[in-house]
């Protein structure tokens, strides 16, 4: 599936990469100082049910996609959401979905900064 043209995307000068040093360069290139990023790692834990109510309710991107791609076709992404869930869901039922972030944090240089 290929990504409507009417969601907003960011123009390739203004894109970086999603890694620690495209952070890093990022922050830096804005201006800041003692800049540092890491990952931080996590499970979210829902149901399929809860999950899939945004993108079928058309919440964020991906509900603007599905929703835009009609009916018969948005029943098929559920489909395949529901196999690729399995993958995820414990004894309970429960998905369990690891999630990764990175957390930066800089220091904004200037005079009269106290610590600077």
């Amino acid at each position: 599936m290929s990504r409507p043209s009417f969601l907003p995307a960011l123009a390739p000068e203004d894109d970086f990469p999603r890694t620690e040093e495209g952070v890093v360069g990022l922050l830096r290139d804005a201006g800041l100082t003692e800049v540092a990023c890491r990952p931080v790692t996590w499970e979210h834990h829902t149901t399929p049910e809860e999950w899939w109510s945004g993108p079928a309710a058309g919440v964020a991107t991906i509900g603007r996609v599905v929703r835009s791609q009609g009916a018969a076709v948005a029943e098929r992404i559920r489909q395949h959401f529901v196999v690729l869930a399995a993958e995820f869901t414990d004894g309970g039922g429960r998905l369990v979905l690891p999630h990764r972030a990175l957390l930066a944090s800089g220091r904004v240089a200037g005079p009269g900064r106290a610590g600077t």
